[in-house]
C-alpha cells in the first residue's frame, strides 16, 4: 500500500535521527513511501538536519521537506503536508516517535481487512499507552491518537482535514468525532506499534500539556456541546485555574489561554451552523479522556515467553463464546493456549474447533451436566500453561491483558498471583444472532482492595482479573465442585492464604485489561445474585486452609484500610464503592 507519511517539526532535531532511522528501517517497501516533513518555522537546526537526512535516506518513494512560514500549530502543520501527498492512505505521526520494524505490515493487514466503512486506524503507543476504551472484539475507538494514526484521504478530505484554529491537544479528538459524524468508524491496531518518547516513565505531563488539554477540552465543548455542557466546560476550566496541578506559573499560563479563547471562540460556536449534520450526529463525548476510561500503565518489554493457559467455562452459548474469543485473536502477547471446557451438550464445538484456526484451542465436552466447578477443574487439569488465566464466554479480554499480567511477574519473579483491574460492563443481552448487547454503564473496578481479609468477607475482583503459577493449583487444588456459584471463591481462599503477592493489601495495577458482563435488567440481576449468595456460606466453611498473619502483617492491612477508606471519602467515591461490594445504603 501507499502511504504519505506526514510529520510536523518545530525545534525538534533532538528526534530526527531515530525517528527517520526507524522508518528506514521498516520491514517494507521503503518505495511506497512518501516521507514528507512540514517544519513549523523552527529556529534551531531542524530544516539543515532534515536535509542532510533526505541525502542519507533514498530508498524512500518520496522525501518532502515543508517550510510552512510560521508556526500555526500542529493541526495546520499536518493539512499543509497532506496537500503535498496523493497516497490514498496519509500517516500522520509525531516525530518523537519510533515505528517498530513490523508496524506498517501489520496495519497493511488491518487496513486490508477493514470495510468500507472504517476510515482511521490508530496504532499502539509504547510504553504508556492511552487509557481510553475500545471494543475489545471489533477494535473500533471513539477517537484516535493524533500521534500515529492512518486516514483515509479521501475521508480526510471530504471533511477538511484537521480544524487549524486548534492548535495543539485536541485536534485529533476533533478530526475523529468528524470522521465518525460523517459515517466513517475508527480502529484500534494494537500490533502495529510504535515507541512515543515524549511520554515519560510515569506518564507525566509538561506544563505546556497540561494547560494545552484544558483548552482543547473548552474549545472541543464550544464546537460541539450544547449550551449546558459549554458553561460546564467554562466552570470546570475556571476551577481548574483556581485548583491546578503545580507547574510554576501554571494559573499564568491557563489565564492566558482563558483570554485567547474569549477573543477566539467564535469559529467554534458557530462552526455547528454550517455543519449541522455532523453536529447533530452526537458523536461528542465530553468525559474525561473523551471515553470511557480503563486507566494507564507503563508496560515493561517481557524477557520471557512462558506458556499461557486461557481456559472457557461455557455451557450453550456459542454466540457469546465467538465474541470472547474474537477478543482472544487480538492478543499482543502469542504464546498462549485456549482450553474450552463445555457443561452438557456441546453445542459450542464447532466454534472452537472451526472457527479459529489462528487461536491454539482444545475443545471437551463431557455431553452431561458437571456443573461450573467441576467444569473448572476439568480446564485446570487440561492446562499446560505455566501461568493460568480464567475467563468466562461472556467476558473479554483487551488486547494487552496477557502482555501486562506477564510482565507483572517478571517484575515480581517471586509472585504466586497476579491481581489486575477489570471494567464493568452493565449491559442486557439484545440478540443472540447476532450476539448485541446494550450497554448501559462502564465501572472501573481497579481492585483497591483486595486483602485476604477481605477476600475472606467477599470477592471483591472478577474471575478473569487474576492470573496465577500453575503451581498453586497442583499445591492446593482448584473450585469447589458441588457448588454452582462461589465455587471461584472457595479457590481463591485458598490461594490468598497462601500465595506469594507482590503487595499483601493492593491489586498490582491500575489499568483495567478485561470486560466483565453484569445485567443491566434489575430483576435479572438480583436473581443472579440470590443465586450465587445461597452458595457462598458453603464456600466459606469449607475452605481447608487458614488465614495467619503476624502482628505487623495485620497493622499493614489495617493501615492501607483506613488510607483507601480515607481517599474514597475524599474524593466522593465511597457511596459508588459500598454499593458494588453488596451493600444497601
Amino acid at each position: 500500500m501507499r502511504y504519505d507519511i506526514v510529520l510536523v517539526t518545530y525545534n525538534s532535531v533532538r528526534w530526527l535521527e531515530s525517528c527517520v532511522k526507524a522508518l528506514g528501517g521498516l520491514d517494507y517497501d521503503l518505495s511506497q513511501l512518501n516521507v514528507i516533513f512540514v517544519d513549523n518555522a523552527s529556529t534551531d537546526n531542524t530544516v539543515e538536519v532534515l536535509n542532510k537526512l533526505k541525502l542519507q535516506y533514498s530508498a524512500f518513494g518520496g522525501f518532502e521537506i515543508v517550510a510552512s512560514g510560521s508556526n500555526a500549530g500542529f493541526g495546520a502543520g499536518c493539512n499543509l503536508g497532506a496537500a503535498q501527498g496523493s497516497a490514498p492512505l496519509i500517516f500522520f505521526l509525531n516525530v518523537d516517535t519510533a515505528l517498530h520494524a513490523d508496524a506498517l505490515t501489520r496495519l497493511d493487514q488491518y487496513i486490508a481487512s477493514s470495510d468500507e466503512e472504517t476510515v482511521a486506524w490508530e496504532l499502539r503507543q509504547l510504553p504508556y499507552e492511552h487509557g481510553k476504551h475500545y471494543d475489545p472484539v471489533t477494535l473500533q475507538t471513539d477517537w484516535c491518537s493524533g500521534a500515529a494514526v492512518v486516514v483515509r484521504r479521501t475521508s480526510f478530505e471530504e471533511i477538511a482535514g484537521f480544524d487549524p484554529h486548534i492548535f495543539m491537544y485536541g485536534e485529533d479528538v476533533d478530526l475523529s468525532w468528524r470522521l465518525r459524524a460523517a459515517g466513517g468508524k475508527l480502529q484500534y491496531c494494537p500490533l502495529a506499534a510504535t515507541e512515543h518518547y515524549v511520554l515519560s516513565k510515569d506518564g507525566g505531563r509538561s506544563l505546556g500539556e497540561y494547560a494545552g488539554s484544558q483548552l482543547g477540552r473548552l474549545l472541543l465543548a464550544e464546537k460541539f456541546g450544547s449550551l449546558q455542557q459549554i458553561a460546564a466546560a467554562h466552570k470546570e476550566y475556571l476551577q481548574v485555574l483556581r485548583h491546578p496541578q503545580h507547574f510554576e506559573g501554571v494559573r499564568r499560563v491557563l489565564l492566558k489561554k482563558y483570554l485567547w479563547n474569549a477573543l477566539h471562540c467564535w469559529p467554534f460556536l458557530f462552526w455547528r451552523r454550517k455543519h449541522p449534520q455532523q453536529f447533530k450526529a452526537q458523536v461528542a463525548d465530553f468525559r474525561p479522556g473523551y471515553a470511557v476510561e480503563r486507566g494507564c500503565n507503563v508496560l515493561q518489554p517481557l524477557q520471557s515467553a512462558p506458556l499461557v493457559s486461557v481456559i472457557i467455562r461455557t455451557c450453550g452459548k456459542p454466540w457469546s463464546l465467538r465474541q470472547t474469543l474474537r477478543s482472544l485473536c487480538h492478543q499482543t502477547y502469542k504464546n498462549f493456549e485456549v482450553v474450552v471446557v463445555e457443561d452438557n451438550a456441546p453445542l459450542a464445538q464447532a466454534v472452537a474447533q472451526q472457527e479459529f484456526p489462528q487461536l491454539n484451542i482444545r475443545y471437551a465436552c463431557p455431553g452431561e451436566h458437571y456443573g461450573r466447578g467441576r467444569m473448572g477443574n476439568l480446564g485446570l487439569s487440561m492446562a499446560k500453561g505455566e501461568f493460568i488465566n480464567f475467563l468466562d464466554d461472556d467476558d473479554f479480554f483487551y488486547a494487552d491483558h496477557l502482555e501486562l499480567m506477564l510482565s507483572r511477574f517478571e517484575q515480581q519473579p517471586q509472585a504466586q498471583l497476579v491481581v489486575g483491574a477489570a471494567m464493568q460492563m452493565i449491559a442486557d443481552v439484545t440478540s443472540h444472532e447476532p450476539y448485541a448487547l446494550d450497554v448501559k454503564r462502564w465501572v472501573h473496578l481497579d481492585n483497591l482492595r483486595c486483602d485476604p481479609l477481605l477476600v475472606a468477607g467477599a470477592i471483591p475482583m472478577p474471575l478473569q482479573s487474576v492470573m496465577f503459577r500453575r503451581e498453586l493449583y497442583e499445591q492446593y487444588g482448584g473450585m469447589h465442585e458441588t457448588l454452582d456459584g462461589g465455587e471461584d471463591w472457595y479457590m481463591w481462599l485458598k490461594y490468598f492464604a497462601k500465595a506469594r503477592r507482590t503487595s499483601l493489601c493492593h491489586g498490582d495495577f491500575y489499568r483495567a485489561t478485561s470486560i466483565f458482563l453484569v445485567p443491566a435488567n434489575r430483576t435479572a440481576a438480583a436473581t443472579r445474585d440470590e443465586h450465587y449468595k445461597q452458595f457462598y456460606a458453603q464456600a466459606l466453611a469449607e475452605v481447608p486452609e487458614q488465614f495467619c498473619f503476624t502482628a505487623a502483617e495485620l497493622n499493614e492491612i489495617y493501615t492501607a484500610f483506613l488510607q483507601d477508606m480515607a481517599h474514597l471519602t475524599r474524593t466522593g467515591q465511597m457511596t459508588e464503592y459500598l454499593k458494588l461490594r453488596g451493600f444497601e445504603l
